[in-house]
């Protein structure tokens, strides 16, 4: 089945519906709602239909916010390739990841 034929399936449409009415019919980053609405996977997990997915990484989007996100992942491609170029390890990522979450780095 593509991954197309698995979004029309019962089983995410049910799953589509129960994300949308949790997020009260909201775009969760901009507040819309009146445009088009999509439920967005927050990370897309191997092996994993579109309906196994937990629901906290599952979330409503507008239009505009999800192909944002679409945008996103380019950039995160782009990012880990650049870091590869540069010749950053595991463990400097872990570090570099340790200390943004750790407030030490930030983007302000």
């Amino acid at each position: 089945m593509t991954y197309a034929e698995k979004l029309r399936d019962p089983r995410w449409q049910k799953k589509r519906l129960e994300i949308l009415a949790r997020d009260g019919w909201t775009c969760r980053v901009c507040y819309d709602t009146e445009s088009t609405l999509h439920v967005h996977h927050i990370q897309y997990l191997q092996n994993h239909d579109p309906w196994d997915y937990p629901n906290d990484l599952l979330l409503t989007l507008c239009n505009l916010c999800h192909e944002l996100e679409q945008d996103r992942r380019e950039m995160e491609s782009f990012l880990l390739d650049t870091l590869r170029e540069h010749r950053f390890m595991l463990r400097h990522i872990e570090n570099l990841c340790g200390k943004i979450i750790n407030g030490e780095i930030s983007p302000l």
